[in-house]
């Protein structure tokens, strides 16, 4: 069964031919070991010189500090053209993406969404359903201004980001009192949230620790 799944800030879970699901609570995502390390373009609009590459790097290295897993899940973030889809169906394209979107599916109220393509499978041991993760992008809302200066009024991009690369490996929201930057509790302009804290990668390490 393929799915497109757009993880958000919170919601429901459905499944049909062809589903959409908000967030991964009741068939967790995770990716195979083969489809592993993951290697994500971010849009060169984004990225201004290489010390903004940098500074978006080493939040990619802080979800990976102390965790030890056998094997990393994302690589270095490269510089690229990303396409900006009308149709969400159309970035199963091959090229796992971090960009503005030509439109906004989501919720007006979110600053970014994660949108994964994969298939639900049963564990043939534990019997868990989980998606078998094959495809994913970082949409950033094209009606909010994003900076990682700090510039008045805008949302800062490493935190978005940070959060989004979460959802990307398939870890889901939390309350909104979890210490942790996958919380329901949504940015707002000028707030910055970049490190992951021990409980994230705590679930990231139970996620992935047997491979």
């Amino acid at each position: 069964m393929k799915l497109l799944i757009t993880t958000i800030l919170c919601a429901f879970f459905s499944i049909s031919a062809f589903a959409k699901i908000e967030n991964n609570n009741q068939a967790p995502a995770r990716w195979s070991k083969m489809s592993l390390p993951l290697q994500i373009v971010i849009d060169r609009g984004l990225v201004q010189t290489d010390e903004d590459l940098n500074e978006l790097n080493q939040i990619v290295e802080n979800w990976m500090v102390d965790i030890r897993l056998p094997m990393r899940i994302i690589n270095p973030l490269t510089i690229g053209y990303v396409p900006r889809y009308t149709n969400w169906n159309n970035y199963n394209d091959g090229l796992m993406t971090i960009g503005y979107g030509a439109n906004w599916n989501a919720d007006r109220r979110f600053s970014s969404v994660t949108q994964w393509f994969g298939f639900v499978q049963q564990n043939p041991v534990s019997l868990e359903f989980y998606t078998n993760l094959t495809h994913g992008d970082i949409i950033i809302n094209p009606d909010v201004q994003v900076s990682l200066d700090g510039s008045e009024g805008t949302y800062d991009l490493g935190s978005i980001i940070a959060r989004q690369l979460g959802f990307m490996m398939g870890l889901k929201t939390l309350p909104k009192d979890a210490d942790s930057i996958m919380s329901s509790t949504q940015l707002v302009p000028g707030e910055e949230k970049r490190m992951p804290t021990a409980v994230d990668r705590h679930n990231l390490w139970m996620k992935y620790r047997t491979y």
